[in-house]
Order: structure tokens, then sequence, then C-alpha cells
């Protein structure tokens, strides 16, 4: 029986062993290579057939779980909302106008479902019209290379 003094050392032997279980995904290892592993690298033979029988029935299904996450996938964007700002006086400023441009971006993690908002995030910008007027250009670039690419 396993038995840790305080939640520190849970948390040390909890992360362990996903590292553990991450190596053998990624390297696609079979029961047996990993109980070898194991037995080549740790004090108890008794750990290392433990691991390895847990591997041997759960390892395929973590596999095939892991394939269908995009794991360091960028974010996608799930909507835009824009408004106007024009500022007419500031302060001593009272003949000032200054438009900006406030973008509010939605970002999701590229596997998240479409109603599901735990793995969204929030991305505001305000821009002036020089900012703006080159960000479309940029986004134009963009478009332009996308399009060459599907031709």
């Amino acid at each position: 029986m396993l038995s840790l003094p305080d939640d520190d050392d849970l948390d040390a032997f909890v992360s362990g062993i996903s590292y553990i279980w991450d190596q053998c995904a990624f390297y696609n290892l079979s029961a047996d290579k990993f109980i070898a592993q194991l037995a080549e690298h740790t004090a108890s033979e008794e750990a290392a057939m433990a691991l390895g029988s847990v591997w041997r029935a759960q390892g395929a299904a973590l596999i095939a779980r892991l394939r269908e996450r995009m794991l360091g996938a960028p974010r996608v964007l799930r909507d835009v909302d824009w408004r106007l700002q024009l500022t007419m006086a500031h302060g001593d400023l009272s003949k000032t106008k200054v438009l900006n441009a406030v973008l509010d971006l939605t970002l999701a993690d590229a596997d998240a479902a479409a109603g599901d908002h735990a793995g969204t995030e929030h991305l505001r910008m305000e821009l002036d019209k020089e900012q703006m007027a080159r960000l479309f250009q940029d986004l134009e670039k963009v478009q332009s290379q996308l399009d060459q690419i599907t031709k």
C-alpha cells in the first residue's frame, strides 16, 4: 500500500505517473517494453508489473484519445464584436477628435465544442485609424496567400 505523508507528495506522485503515461503514449510503447523499462529503472518489480498491467489494459484507449486532441494547437476565432469610439473632448483638450475602433475577439481551443465556454478567451484591441488600416492590409495579404495556395 502506498502511503504519502502530505498533499505535496501526492501531487508529485500524480505528476510523475502522468509524465510516465505521457512518455508511454509518445513512444507508443508496448506493455512488455514498458514493464522491461520500468524493471530496469525502478527498485520494485511489483510496481513495474502493476503499472504495466494498467498500461496493457488502458494504453490503447489513452493513445486513441490523445490522437483526437490537438495538442499545442492555436486557438481559433469564435466570434468578433466591435464598436467605434469617438472622443470629442478630454480634460483641457476641448476640440479634439479621436476615433478608435475596439475589437473584442473571442478565441477558443480548437477541439472545444461550439457551446463550450470553458476554454474561451477574450482578446480586446483598441486601434486608431492607421492601426486598423495596417491590420486590414495584413489580413488582405494573408487572404491573398491563402487564395494562391488553394487554387
